[in-house]
């Protein structure tokens, strides 16, 4: 959780991999991370603490040493905050330089090459 350093995990993962992510706020400081690969059929839990307000849902792709692999398409679906399609919100997207994103419909959209 930003600002931490980023958390590694030593699972196999490969391209055309599906993933999900979730990050639950359990009251207090606490939240619950998620992400399962459904291809391999792993999923790491974490359990967080961060004095924040929560006021902030983000749909990314990160990576520390910004090494992305090249790819044609990635694409994000089933985004909810709060039980609601993401959309509902009227979120901001951001440019991240050599790619964009499709226009967001119904909690799915893709980063494509820019």
């Amino acid at each position: 959780m930003y600002p931490a350093p980023p958390v590694y995990f030593s699972n196999a993962v490969d391209a055309g991999d599906n993933f999900t992510a979730s990050v639950v706020y359990n009251g207090g400081t606490t939240y619950t991370l998620k992400l399962a690969d459904t291809t391999k059929g792993w999923t790491k839990n974490l359990k967080k603490s961060l004095r924040a307000q929560n006021v902030s849902a983000e749909a990314v792709i990160e990576s520390p040493t910004q090494s992305y692999p090249s790819f044609n398409s990635l694409d994000f679906s089933n985004i909810v905050v709060n039980g609601s399609v993401f959309d509902s919100y009227n979120p901001q997207p951001i440019d991240s330089g050599q790619y964009t994103e499709t226009s967001l419909r119904n909690g799915a959209f893709s980063i494509v090459p820019a």
